[in-house]
């Protein structure tokens, strides 16, 4: 049975001081939960369970262990303050603890600063562009999502490994909207898996997040994702992530820190 996105945030049920949820066979990445749908289950538990009166600017997820099977996420306040609020969630499966996440939420500090240093690549329309996910192939997860290739690995001339798609949620517009957009932002797979040139697995050891916006929304619901595998070496791969909405408004800036495996 197919659980969308929105299924599985608005069905987080009370645990003690958290949230939990009973992880579905659509969003496994191999033989764990999808890393973007753990890091919105920790958002989404953390804004419920919070409440926090400012924004959400950064988050930092470190994937401790495989998530699997019953999830439970529990929020902690590590420290509250007139204009910030520090909070960390465990989030725990039936193999122990899965992921441990730091969110930090903040009030603004200089009303009316806006630079903005992170322009997006030039795309064409998502419409125009062919599907990046072939039917029955890739993760399992894939199949929530939408998403249309700009350039990849048929793109000749790169410099380094990257990877540039429209991509939105498969079911329709994301009601839960910030912790919906974690579950989007790491739905590329990384780009560094074109230098081993053959079946591969990832795992994402830690994802660091910068969140660029209070406006969670975009036209038609597309997002412009562009991941670089900015050094690769001895199976570790650095990447950067970026998202903008249809409008080039920057929304995300990411770094993830992934172990590749070549298949035998």
């Amino acid at each position: 049975m197919t659980v969308t996105l929105d299924e599985v945030l608005g069905g987080l049920r009370p645990e003690g001081t958290g949230l939990s949820a009973d992880l579905p066979d659509n969003w496994l990445q191999g033989r764990t939960a999808y890393g973007g749908l753990s890091a919105a289950i920790v958002v989404e538990t953390a804004l419920r369970r919070l409440n926090p009166p400012q924004p959400l600017r950064a988050a930092q997820f470190a994937y401790v262990g495989p998530a699997s099977g019953r999830l439970v996420a529990t929020p902690t306040v590590l420290r509250q303050g007139k204009s910030s609020l520090f909070a960390a969630v465990d989030l725990v499966g039936d193999a122990g603890l899965a992921v441990r996440a730091t969110l930090v939420f903040g009030a603004a500090r200089a009303p009316g600063l806006d630079h903005d240093g992170i322009p997006p690549p030039s795309a064409p329309q998502p419409e125009t562009c062919k599907p990046h996910f072939e039917p029955g192939a890739g993760p399992r997860f894939a199949g929530n999502f939408d998403a249309r290739r700009v350039t990849g690995p048929s793109t000749t001339g790169l410099v380094r490994p990257s990877l540039t798609v429209w991509i939105r949620n498969g079911s329709g517009p994301i009601a839960h909207g910030l912790a919906g957009l974690f579950a989007l932002a790491d739905a590329s797979p990384s780009p560094a898996l074109q230098l081993l040139g053959g079946p591969a697995r990832l795992s994402t050891m830690v994802w660091s997040v910068d969140v660029l916006t209070e406006a969670v929304s975009s036209r038609d619901d597309w997002w412009l994702l562009q991941s670089d595998a900015e050094r690769v070496v001895d199976g570790i791969s650095a990447q950067s992530i970026r998202l903008w909405d249809r409008d080039g408004r920057a929304v995300l800036a990411s770094r993830q820190t992934n172990a590749l495996y070549a298949e035998s």
